[in-house]
């Protein structure tokens, strides 16, 4: 899945109505009108760098190898579902 890359931001509009921007030098083309508070569209506007940020975390998890027998912590798991939830891909 393809998904315009960051970095995003958050434009005020009203108490309840903000808007995603991409930021590109001069141009701010809108990503998404936001009819919620300031916290779930600044969540929002984080959203691309929140997915690079797991990515790398799964990755950098991924060097080690586990034992036979063991698991991945179930912070990997839960990140490698928000990953998939994110690409809209299964796990």
């Amino acid at each position: 899945m393809k998904h315009t890359p960051g970095a995003w931001e958050v434009k005020r509009e009203g108490t309840f109505h903000h808007r995603i921007m991409l930021r590109k030098g001069d141009y701010c083309p809108m990503i998404a009108d936001v009819h919620a508070g300031e916290n779930i569209a600044n969540l929002m506007a984080a959203a691309p760098e929140l997915l690079d940020a797991l990515k790398k975390l799964v990755g950098w998890y991924d060097c080690f190898q586990l034992k036979e027998g063991e698991a991945d912590l179930p912070v990997i798991v839960k990140s490698r579902a928000a990953i998939a939830k994110a690409e809209n891909t299964t796990c």
